[in-house]
């Protein structure tokens, strides 16, 4: 009878995303469709109600004077064309939620499987040690980039037949996404493994967003006074 060959660390490596991918794809889809969704949907709603920008002159004037607003999203650019109108208001929810979806997932995908026992389940059956979490972060700076990605080309896509929308702009939105997701995502990971278990690794994370959140509007409003 012949002896089954052991499985090289590439194959293992392989096998694992596959893994990841298997166990985690409704989290995985969830993030990624409806946060493109969002953008999708902003510009041609944005088209619709205020066609030109002569429209959206009180609109603009009013959001730069609210306060709460402005802590919230920053100073509304001048003169409020559709692109900056996007990236003001629907760009922050997209980076915040897209921080938020890096930290949620490295927590699942990096430490939960140690938590859980999973991990050390993988490594009995002769994985190399640094393949469980190659196959990880291999899974979640891809969503990042997808993430990104996705939203940039569709952008760019709306950029062909909306006036206001730029096919840089759409680009540099884009980058800068993935940047935003990928840096809360590494930090997560720094978390999990300083961190006691899981929930410790989530919480110190989300703590450094909020504070990344809170800081800039602290800082305008000593500036201010």
């Amino acid at each position: 009878m012949s002896r089954a060959q052991p499985t090289s660390a590439s194959g293992q490596y392989r096998r694992l995303i596959r893994l990841v991918l298997r166990r985690h794809w409704l989290m995985l889809g969830a993030w990624l469709g409806g946060l493109l969704l969002l953008v999708a949907i902003t510009a041609p709603a944005y088209e619709t109600t205020y066609p030109e920008l002569s429209q959206r002159t009180f609109m603009v004037e009013s959001l730069r004077a609210n306060t709460a607003t402005t802590l919230l999203y920053g100073p509304l650019p001048d003169p409020g064309r559709l692109g900056q109108l996007l990236v003001w208001e629907t760009g922050t929810y997209v980076l915040v939620l897209g921080a938020l979806m890096g930290i949620l997932l490295a927590v699942a995908l990096v430490r939960r499987p140690e938590d859980e026992g999973t991990l050390e389940l993988i490594r009995s059956t002769g994985t190399a040690p640094w393949v469980p979490a190659a196959a990880a972060l291999t899974v979640l700076i891809g969503q990042c980039l997808a993430l990104g990605g996705g939203a940039g080309l569709i952008l760019w896509v709306q950029a062909q037949r909306i006036a206001e929308l730029t096919e840089s702009g759409a680009m540099a939105f884009g980058l800068l996404v993935s940047a935003v997701s990928l840096v809360f995502a590494l930090i997560a990971v720094v978390c999990c493994q300083l961190a006691a278990d899981a929930r410790t690794a989530r919480s110190w994370a989300l703590i450094v967003l909020a504070a990344a959140l809170l800081l800039p509007a602290l800082l305008d409003r000593v500036l201010a006074w």
